[in-house]
């Protein structure tokens, strides 16, 4: 086994000058005065092209890459008042020209070349440098090191110009997500093992954003978004990625990054402040289950929407309340807020038939004393009318009743409350009474803000009042399959198809569940019912594709995956709204996260049905996503050996594969076969004796190993391997003819 900590060489590549464009920039700031800097790589020896040419970069710019090359020489534009500073690896090994834009007319032609050469040698080692202690020893991912300094130059915002050569700049709101993994390993190769494994995908999982580890399993993303609401459900979506993948603990805490360009207090930066608030958002998370998240923001508000009543407000409606057996709550809330009050207009109209508590500002509660459901909708109705006949403007209402099943009449006036934010679905001057459909939007709200707890009690008490809402019924069984409690998830959903046979979030929700339990057949056929229903979710493709190739139909896989495959580059339009929208309506398809898994199942049908072209270009593609996707690197070195393109590079393959997972039989037998086939006999015996250790049942390897033999003349070793095979499967036909040639 080899040596499982990485050691990143010092050698700058072209992916440097992206994982640390801002350190980089920083440090070019600090050496020579300019406006702007950009940084073209230059291409290695690999490329038949140069790197840059298809690159929408300003000609000016590739020309004076082109001189660098040619003169290895800083070069000045005095024209364009441009700079171009080379960036070694070596003395004369370059890696890239750095394009100094200058402040003002003339500037870099009053510096000699031999100080520009000395710039360019101390801002090339600076940068090797960085990149050397940027990195993590066990996960081969960025380091928290890193991680700090690169919130740092975020929080100074606009103090670095990292816009793009076209001018374009993105308002887009930065956020830490710090994702703690639970794993069980006995020392430190199983530790090292499970998370570099874990690292791996999350980095193969969320593509362009940086991922790093902070240690003892906790990872740091940075990910940005435009739209709020898109960030619990990005961290849901990596909570459902993460428990598929047999992780057994996984919390998540989110913290925004606020941008200050001003503050010259230097003793708690906003970097700090971020890195805090997401370890706590994390803290909270861990109270909340074994899969669960929690964000900054939620914590630290302070007027929660549903939160309790005042006690003075709480004591005035006890008081007139009390010996009713009926009554109703609204709260009434001007849609456009003129002024601080409430208009005392309103209220008066209003206190004609209830009693008016000033509940907050734009907003006045009503005790409707002895009227029931029914006539509290008359009531708002009426009052609509009126309010609309004054022309003062818009008013929302929302109303709740007692008696209410599952509620204490203390609990009414924060129903009220819901059913206001409920009615925000309608649009300003509507009212809407509390009901189950009220229950599922302040559950999801709850859920949303990673309160599992409270989003549980919210859903079920929906079901109380609207059993047969299926919206309810998946929200809460989503909720238990989260928190392991398949069974009460599967019966939820089934009601729901029970329901609706059509109902696809049930149908693709129960076949997750299904599979979780073992129970693939099933799970096979509701992802069936799904996809016939829309076959565009990338999920569903997914794992249909992979229940297909665990059960041998990789034809069928085939079809399922070039689908899902397709699906990446597909949009949706406004106007062509799809089922699975419901499921994740955040997700526009290009941006599905785990599309690697999709090109290691491609590859392993391919290579099964015999099309080893596109399986090894389809097995490229997943390592290429994934570098420590071990089943890919194993299937392609078995590729690379049956090709004859090396089997230097395949044994590497598995090498690699074995390292990352050497608890799979199947790593070992590949391995074995390469060796075998390369005639290193004793070496191949050695392999395949592991293999059979991991799995004594393995047919190919005991006839591989009983070959084995033959070939280095021990044939009782032999007879006794294929005999072990007969016992295993008394119909093997390969096992039973060398049998009968021996004794012969």
């Amino acid at each position: 086994m080899s040596f499982p900590f990485v050691v990143h060489e010092e050698k700058l590549t072209r992916c440097d000058f992206i994982s640390f464009e801002l350190q980089f920039l920083s440090s070019a700031l600090e050496l020579l005065p300019c406006t702007a800097v950009h940084f073209l790589p230059v291409a290695d020896e690999k490329d038949d092209k140069n790197l840059n040419e298809n690159q929408e970069y300003p000609e000016v710019w590739k020309l004076g890459q082109k001189m660098v090359k040619s003169q290895l020489q800083p070069v000045v534009d005095p024209e364009k008042d441009l700079l171009f500073l080379p960036i070694w690896n070596s003395l004369t090994d370059l890696a890239a020209v750095a394009v100094f834009s200058a402040g003002r007319k003339g500037l870099y032609g009053d510096f000699s070349a031999e100080w520009l050469m000395e710039r360019s040698r101390l801002l090339s080692r600076e940068y090797r440098l960085i990149k050397h202690w940027a990195y993590d020893s066990v996960s081969g991912l960025l380091n928290g090191s890193h991680l700090r300094s690169e919130l740092d130059v975020l929080a100074r915002g606009s103090s670095l110009d990292t816009q793009s050569p076209s001018g374009e700049e993105t308002e887009d709101t930065w956020h830490l997500f710090l994702v703690e993994v639970g794993f069980r390993s006995s020392d430190a190769a199983q530790t090292v093992q499970a998370i570099s494994k874990i690292g791996a995908y999350l980095d193969s999982l969320v593509g362009d954003a940086s991922v790093y580890h902070l240690g003892v399993g906790v990872f740091g993303l940075l990910w940005t978004c435009k739209d709020a609401m898109d960030i619990p459900k990005f961290g849901y979506a990596l909570l459902r990625k993460l428990k598929r993948q047999k992780i057994s603990k996984v919390h998540i805490g989110v913290a925004p990054l606020t941008v200050d360009t001003t503050s010259s207090d230097t003793s708690c930066s906003n970097a700090d402040k971020v890195l805090s608030d997401a370890w706590g958002a994390l803290s909270k998370a861990r109270e909340r289950g074994i899969y669960a998240m929690c964000s900054a923001a939620d914590l630290n508000q302070k007027d929660h929407p549903f939160a309790p009543l005042s006690p003075e407000i709480q004591n005035v409606l006890k008081k007139s309340w009390r010996g009713l057996n009926q009554f109703s709550v609204a709260v009434i809330e001007q849609d456009i807020i003129h002024g601080q009050q409430f208009p005392l207009r309103i209220k008066a109209l209003v206190g004609e038939a209830g009693q008016v508590v000033d509940f907050d500002t734009g907003k006045i509660l009503v005790l409707l004393n002895g009227v029931d459901d029914e006539r509290s909708g008359t009531w708002a109705t009426s009052l609509q009318k009126k309010i609309a006949a004054l022309g003062v403007g818009s008013f929302s209402i929302g109303i709740a009743s007692y008696p209410c099943p599952g509620f204490h009449k203390g609990d009414i006036p924060v129903n009220a409350v819901k059913a206001l934010i409920h009615t925000h679905f309608f649009g300003p001057g509507t009212t809407t009474k509390f009901s189950g459909v009220t229950l599922n939007i302040s559950g999801d709200y709850y859920y949303n803000a990673g309160d599992i707890v409270k989003a549980v009690k919210e859903y079920s008490l929906g079901l109380n009042l609207d059993p047969e809402n299926s919206n309810l019924l998946n929200s809460l069984g989503v909720i238990y399959a989260q928190l392991n409690q398949h069974k009460k998830a599967m019966s939820l959903f089934e009601r729901a198809i029970a329901i609706n046979p059509k109902d696809f979030m049930a149908l693709v929700n129960l076949g997750f569940v299904l599979q979780a339990l073992g129970n693939t057949d099933e799970a096979e056929r509701s992802f069936e019912k799904a996809n016939k229903i829309d076959s565009s979710y990338f999920d569903v493709l997914l794992q249909l594709g992979q229940l297909y190739c665990q059960k041998g139909r990789y034809r069928k896989a085939v079809k399922v995956l070039q689908r899902a495959e397709k699906s990446f580059s597909t949009k949706n339009t406004a106007s062509d709204k799809k089922p699975w929208e419901r499921c994740e309506s955040w997700l526009h398809t290009e941006n599905n996260l785990g599309h690697g898994l999709v090109y290691r199942y491609l590859g392993e049908a391919f290579k099964a049905i015999g099309h080893n072209t596109e399986a090894i270009t389809y097995l490229q593609r997943a390592v290429g996503y994934n570098s420590r996707d071990a089943e890919a690197l194993s299937l392609l070195a078995e590729l690379y050996a049956e090709e004859k393109q090396g089997s230097d590079i395949a044994l590497t393959l598995c090498d690699q594969a074995i390292d990352i997972d050497g608890s799979r039989d199947m790593y070992w037998f590949r391995k074995g076969v390469i060796l075998h086939a390369s005639k290193k006999y004793t070496q191949a015996r050695a392999v395949l004796t592991r293999c059979l250790e991991l799995n004594k049942k393995n047919i190919e390897a005991l006839l591989l190993l009983a070959k084995n033999y033959q070939k280095e003349k021990n044939i009782h070793q032999a007879r006794r391997l294929y005999s072990k095979v007969l016992k295993l499967d008394g119909t093997n036909k390969k096992a039973a003819n060398a049998l009968k040639k021996l004794i012969r």
